[in-house]
């Protein structure tokens, strides 16, 4: 048994990985690697029509897990998102999607994002920032506690 030892993942190998995702029907790649420019996205209430608070006024969502579409969450883009709490949440938890091809309309499934796919920062009594640090494209929901 003979092992080989494999290139590390590098912006040189980024056609080949690209066209295995994209065959696999998956997006992305390696952060660094190109991509678009880093920019700021303002989420207001406005952008925001099935938003809620809940009854007891302590859980604050972008949209529910059915019923309402999931935000854009673009390549390199930093969403700040305008809550209603009214104070800084204890706990920020974004769920992910890959359906942004098609429009983030009718999510049916999602997993906890983590790492490079949402840098938690600026948590205040009004806003949260969340940022795709990667070159990938998806759809995000939001639940503030």
């Amino acid at each position: 048994m003979t092992s080989e030892t494999q290139a590390p993942l590098s912006c040189s190998r980024l056609p080949q990985v690209l066209g295995l995702l994209l065959a696999a029907g998956l997006s992305g790649g390696p952060a660094g690697c190109g991509g678009g420019t880093p920019h700021t996205v303002d989420i207001t209430p406005a952008d925001l029509p099935h938003a809620r608070l809940s009854d007891d006024g302590r859980t604050w969502e972008s949209t529910p897990w059915v019923g309402g579409p999931w935000l854009g969450y673009p390549a390199t883009a930093s969403l700040v998102l305008f809550h209603g709490l009214g104070r800084a949440p204890m706990h920020v938890t974004v769920y992910l999607s890959m359906a942004f091809d098609q429009g983030c309309q009718d999510v049916r499934s999602a997993v906890p994002a983590a790492g490079d796919l949402v840098r938690i920062s600026d948590v205040s009594e009004s806003t949260v920032r969340i940022s795709n640090d990667t070159n990938g494209d998806y759809c995000v929901r939001v639940v503030l506690r």
